[in-house]
């Protein structure tokens, strides 16, 4: 099965299933750790040999988890359920609870995948990159390295196909100039970028030095024009302006949350004086010309108004 097919000749209505509670593991890691998001790649950390590389799909990570589907943060993923029925089955081909780590994604981009997920209803296809026993996942205690556990994924899968479900390639990565390359490659057919996988590693819940993320990572200049919070927390939301339309911020800048409230009428400026620019990170744009994934990056200092100092907060 190949990454750019997404199956445009099998998408169908389906009945719908029942949207069942989901129920976190009790005790157990709680949102948003429910399972391991990859670390930023950095120039070095690939070392001359055993790793690959999978594709990262433009979707929204999904889990399945005591047979129901949840986000990275525990909550229900509804818009996926019509893949229920064939991740069961292939489920039931291990003879035993599995946990399934995937990506859905939506025939027509990462806008419709979003779209989907908020109106709890979809048509997409969940794309399984990794499958761990339950009863290891809920202690946290993989064996099985990540290149067995790729291998009987596929195997298992040639038993259960489903044109709702599909199975991550891998790719043999040596070193920093090969993954560099295999970016740009995925970044050109139109996906997110890479996940590099240490092939002898153990899934393990928590972040850690053993996947690697390479995403594509931009910077655009924004006018502040709204900061919503309040003085016991600070600021909570900063909304900018994109020749796209505003922009909600609400991550990078929790260092800066007393600050940037304490300042607020000095940043948003006035009839006078206009508000000052904000950096902003994002990966990539969407098909909309929408950023993906933006956060705050700094205020731009060089461009206050007025030339008035921004005040510490209490």
């Amino acid at each position: 099965m190949k990454i750019g097919t997404i199956f445009t000749n099998l998408f169908r209505p389906v009945p719908p299933q029942p949207v069942d509670p989901v129920q976190l593991i009790a005790g157990g890691p709680n949102a948003p750790h429910l399972a391991q998001r990859p670390k930023d790649w950095e120039e070095g950390l690939i070392d001359g040999g055993g790793w690959a590389a999978q594709v990262k799909l433009d979707g929204i990570r999904c889990l399945h988890i005591d047979g129901r589907l949840v986000t990275l943060e525990g909550q229900p993923f509804n818009a996926a359920r019509h893949c229920l029925p064939a991740l069961r089955d292939l489920e039931s081909t291990y003879d035993e609870p599995m946990f399934f780590d995937m990506e859905y994604v939506e025939e027509d981009g990462f806008d419709a995948t979003v779209s989907a997920y908020k109106k709890g209803e979809g048509q997409g296809v969940c794309w399984v990159f990794d499958a761990v026993p339950m009863r290891e996942w809920h202690d946290d205690r993989g064996t099985l390295r990540w290149s067995s556990r790729t291998a009987q994924l596929h195997a298992h899968y040639v038993a259960a196909k489903s044109p709702w479900v599909g199975v991550l390639e891998s790719f043999d990565v040596c070193s920093d100039v090969t993954a560099r390359h295999l970016f740009t490659k995925m970044r050109t057919h139109g996906h997110e970028g890479i996940v590099l996988k240490r092939r002898a590693s153990l899934y393990r819940r928590q972040r850690n030095d053993d996947w690697l993320r390479m995403k594509p990572c931009e910077t655009t200049d924004m006018r502040l024009i709204d900061i919503e919070g309040n003085d016991k927390a600070g600021a909570r939301r900063l909304v900018c302006q994109d020749v796209s339309g505003p922009v909600i911020l609400t991550s990078g800048f929790s260092a800066e949350r007393a600050t940037i409230w304490a300042n607020r009428d000095l940043l948003l400026g006035d009839e006078h004086l206009r508000g000052v620019m904000v950096e902003v990170e994002h990966n990539g744009r969407t098909a909309k010309g929408k950023p993906r994934h933006a956060r705050f990056s700094k205020l731009r200092q060089d461009r206050q108004p007025g030339g008035v100092p921004v005040q510490e907060g209490r």
